[in-house]
């Protein structure tokens, strides 16, 4: 089942800047935050209340006519881990493991806001024992998480391999070119974000709502290729000098998994169930696809019941999260967190 996202207005746009895969945990937090003027990260454990705190300056955002980036949490995309208000060059970031996050221009641009300051200490020491057991419960999941995902990516390697000597590549090419021939660049200069539109975390793969797209362009893609079509669209748009905003791969970091053209608003990205899609399968030679079916069958058997195995444990991870946060919130003042909040609010929208 698809989690429930907060409700975004059409001037505001959603995504994750971590992923969870073959390469274990990938940030992309300084692709996001690189060229803000000022930067708030957020301290404190889990149900201190950070993605409570990062929704409220989202709303208030939104409530003054302001557009609103969010980036949603990797592990759980019903909670935030940021919030950036583009208009204001300001973000509000969750700055604790996995995504570790310290401020570059500590005290003159960035600042770190502790929320630990707010629990009951005392509270937490009577549950000490409880905490470290809960504690190792989710690292050991996640790190056998992080293993089976490892298992993916060599069997999605030698998947590749097999994948890439049936490629036409020419024809392939000659096709990415065209989809753009037309297209204009609106800076004359070739221009590219990263931004993570899918995550896989305890209920599988996740889509982040209203990207920035203003159309899509279906690919249909039965055999994984799309990042090869991905990589030939990415060329083009280079070469005619336009905005791009990349995704990568929610498992893969080192291939394209949706593309966005910036001067256009199109979107490029998988979607089988699509009524008119571009069909990915016309750039592979039939005899050679089939003389190798029945080694990409054998292993994508195999790739799917890992990754099963992997988004159990990822969700038993989740389970000892929520009963850390079971403790942790009624050790909290969220009076002080409101107080804080408010502070905060006047401060960014002063």
């Amino acid at each position: 089942m698809s989690p429930v996202f907060c409700r975004i207005r059409m001037n505001s746009i959603g995504y994750f800047a971590g992923a969870n895969g073959t390469k274990g945990f990938v940030c992309y937090f300084g692709e996001v935050i690189k060229n803000l003027s000022s930067v708030y990260i957020l301290k404190g454990g889990c149900g201190c209340g950070k993605s409570a705190l990062m929704k409220k300056i989202a709303a208030e955002a939104e409530k003054r006519g302001l557009g609103v980036e969010r980036i949603y949490c990797a592990s759980d995309p019903q909670s935030l881990d940021g919030v950036v208000v583009p208009a204001l060059s300001v973000g509000v970031v969750d700055g604790t493991s996995p995504h570790d996050i310290s401020p570059r221009l500590p005290g003159a641009a960035d600042s770190i806001i502790n929320l630990g300051e707010c629990w009951d200490s005392e509270k937490l020491r009577a549950r000490v024992l409880d905490i470290k057991a809960l504690t190792d419960k989710k690292e050991g999941a996640i790190i056998r998480a992080y293993s089976l995902f490892a298992a993916v990516g060599s069997l999605q390697k030698e998947r590749d391999r097999l994948l890439e000597t049936a490629v036409l590549w020419e024809k392939m090419s000659a096709a990415a070119a065209r989809l753009l021939r037309k297209t204009a660049s609106v800076n004359e200069e070739f221009s590219s974000n990263i931004r993570l539109r899918e995550a896989f975390c305890s209920t599988g793969t996740v889509t982040a709502p209203s990207f920035g797209e203003k159309n899509t362009v279906a690919l249909k893609d039965s055999y994984g290729i799309a990042y090869l079509f991905l990589e030939q669209l990415l060329a083009a748009a280079y070469g005619k000098g336009l905005g791009v905003t990349v995704s990568p791969s929610a498992l893969e970091p080192h291939k394209i998994g949706a593309l966005l053209v910036e001067d256009t608003g199109e979107l490029y990205c998988v979607d089988n169930s699509a009524a008119k899609p571009i069909n990915l399968e016309r750039f592979l030679d039939k005899q050679r696809l089939s003389d190798i079916k029945a080694k990409l069958r054998f292993l994508g058997k195999a790739i799917k019941s890992l990754k099963e195995e992997a988004r159990q444990s990822m969700a038993e991870s989740r389970k000892a999260h929520l009963e850390l946060e079971a403790i942790y919130t009624p050790a909290m003042n969220f009076r002080e967190v409101d107080m804080i909040t408010e502070k905060l609010i006047k401060e960014i929208f002063a």
